[in-house]
């Protein structure tokens, strides 16, 4: 995936296939920052985003860096709660952030991903996830969303690879519980990832 992104947030570009996870996770924040942005499909065979600042250029590598400089870079625009607001939020944010990206990415890949050649590494994948669902169901029966009662960059990442577990048969039953379903069911409405989805059944049907 590359993001171009210019001093204008008008002149940003968003290159990858919205099917694949860092592409959805990045264009989703976009949706949310209302920031308008072009698309343009297609593999560049590495995740990763050169963003051009103003007057030099950075490198914000991966997709979830993209995302918290989005952020940083347009917090007033859109969602303006979406990396927090004060240091105490942006703190519960940034420990649900690593707890998906440490905890709950790779299992989810490798559920989503992996083939039937992988059975053990499945098998133990889903149990670790199972566990970790444990928690989430216990969290968010204390508050709406994970970090608390905003929808922010904690939940938005865990967007896609839901999506993607709630639609195999041996891992939606990880989301049924009362708490995991009403938050999925909330944060999987949001005119953001609606728009999303939208765009990848478009892809889909062109290839």
């Amino acid at each position: 995936m590359s993001l171009s992104l210019s001093s204008s947030p008008f002149n940003l570009k968003v290159i990858g296939i919205p099917t694949n996870i860092d592409v959805a996770r990045t264009m989703t924040c976009l949706f949310e920052k209302d920031i308008e942005f072009r698309h343009i499909p297609g593999s560049v065979g590495r995740k990763f985003a050169i963003v051009e600042g103003i007057g030099k250029t950075d490198s914000c590598y991966e997709s979830r860096h993209i995302c918290k400089y989005v952020c940083e870079k347009f917090s007033e625009k859109g969602n303006r709660e979406l990396y927090g607001r004060n240091p105490l939020a942006k703190k519960s944010i940034e420990e649900w952030m690593k707890m998906e990206e440490e905890r709950f990415d790779s299992p989810s890949r490798i559920l989503t991903y992996r083939g039937e050649n992988d059975l053990l590494m499945k098998k133990m994948s889903l149990e670790e996830l199972g566990e970790m669902m444990e928690i989430y169901e216990n969290t968010l029966g204390k508050s709406r969303y994970l970090a608390g009662d905003e929808f922010t960059l904690a939940d938005l990442f865990h967007l896609p690879s839901v999506h993607n577990l709630v639609n195999i048969t041996h891992t939606a039953p990880l989301f049924a519980s009362p708490n995991l379903s009403r938050w999925w069911n909330d944060i999987s409405s949001r005119r953001s990832w609606k728009k999303l989805l939208q765009i990848r059944q478009e892809y889909l049907k062109r290839n």
